[in-house]
């Protein structure tokens, strides 16, 4: 399985665009390194509650990385 970089938090708010109808579909920017994922996330203060993941949605937990961890 290939390697993607994409913020959670964006998958998450396409998810809800697409499913109230929108037009045309909206897909999450792909990062061609995790390094620029990181950048991308910190700057844009898209970081996904670890607990969410935890506590709610535990199949998302094999998509996260630990990005703050340095």
């Amino acid at each position: 399985m290939p390697k993607v970089f994409i913020n959670i938090q964006d998958i998450v708010d396409c998810i809800e665009k697409n499913l109230t109808g929108g037009t045309p579909k909206v897909y999450p920017q792909r990062f061609a390194s995790l390094n620029q994922l990181v950048k991308y996330t910190m700057k844009e203060g898209k970081v996904y509650p670890k607990k969410w993941v935890k506590n709610r949605l535990g199949p998302v937990k094999a998509l996260m990385r630990d990005i703050l961890r340095g």
